[in-house]
């Protein structure tokens, strides 16, 4: 059985079905699938045993995700209810009172598609989907074989990963 008729099988609701409809139907189908799926993007717990067998603190597991954080939050891609549960925190972020790992740790760690608007969630599947952003973050900092850990949560990183970060917004459309 050919692709287009294998599909046409699993779309089509009987009778003859032109080729345009059944590839609507697909994606319809495939994009209400995904807005169901929760990506988890990024726990700091994934990088504990990293941190303590380079005898870091354990803070440096929450620079990485972090300073991803803290430009999503400056792009506005935090949702509704993460502005409720953390808005002082975002606040004292965004005045910068706490850096982008404090954040982060404020907010458990975790960067997952639920804290996310459909904007912010779409931008980071198509981002995450290569694994794109640790590749970034280690040429940006130039930091490979462990040595991503050891980036300092400044502003001055935020900003440099801020700007990588933007480009890559744009190319995603």
């Amino acid at each position: 059985m050919s692709f287009m008729r294998a599909i046409q099988k699993m779309f089509s609701r009987g009778g003859s079905v032109d080729d345009t409809q059944v590839i609507e139907n697909f994606k319809r189908v495939r994009k209400r699938n995904n807005d169901l799926v929760v990506s988890n993007f990024d726990k700091a717990d994934w990088h504990y045993d990293a941190i303590k067998q380079k005898g870091l603190d354990e803070g440096q597991m929450f620079v990485p995700g972090g300073l991803l954080l803290g430009w999503l939050v400056e792009k506005e891609f935090l949702s509704d209810e993460m502005y409720e549960l953390y808005g002082e925190e975002i606040d004292d972020f965004l005045n910068r009172n706490i850096g982008p790992a404090d954040l982060y740790q404020a907010m458990d760690g975790k960067l997952h598609q639920d804290m996310l608007t459909k904007e912010g969630a779409r931008f980071m599947h198509y981002y995450f989907s290569a694994g794109n952003y640790f590749n970034d973050y280690e040429n940006t900092f130039n930091a490979r074989d462990g040595a991503q850990y050891s980036v300092a949560d400044s502003w001055n990183n935020f900003e440099k990963l801020s700007n990588l970060l933007d480009l890559r917004l744009r190319e995603s459309g």
